[in-house]
């Protein structure tokens, strides 16, 4: 695992990838714990994590609205589903879990659908 810290408006964020894809966007300030990384790589001019930095200032300028890099994701089918989902969430507007659940072809499961959108470790590239 690789990862930097990038300095944003909203304070530190921690920028992970796993040599495949970025597979976590963790702010700092935040109350969830932050992912261990006693065994991680700091490496502040990998190009991925470069081209994600650009990517999130950009998006908190409000230059752009929509992402563009390799995603790793982990976690279950069902949660892969739910964050694919959400990254189909047009800019600027928002879905019910309701309307994730039918996006995903499970109505049902809107309560899951509210657990996978908890576990997401990709916040602001997947809304």
């Amino acid at each position: 695992m690789y990862y930097d810290i990038m300095e944003s408006v909203l304070g530190p964020i921690l920028l992970g990838h796993n040599g495949e894809g970025i597979n976590r966007v963790h702010f700092l300030g935040s109350p969830k714990p932050s992912p261990k990384i006693d065994n991680w790589k700091k490496l502040s001019r990998d190009p991925l994590l470069q081209k994600a930095r650009k990517q999130l200032e950009a998006y908190f300028s409000g230059k752009r609205h929509h992402f563009s890099l390799p995603l790793s994701f982990e976690g279950t089918d069902f949660q892969v589903r739910v964050w694919k989902a959400l990254i189909t969430v047009p800019y600027g507007t928002t879905w019910s879990y309701k309307e994730l659940a039918i996006a995903i072809g499970n109505p049902a499961a809107c309560q899951a659908v509210g657990g996978a959108n908890g576990k997401n470790r990709l916040s602001v590239i997947i809304p």
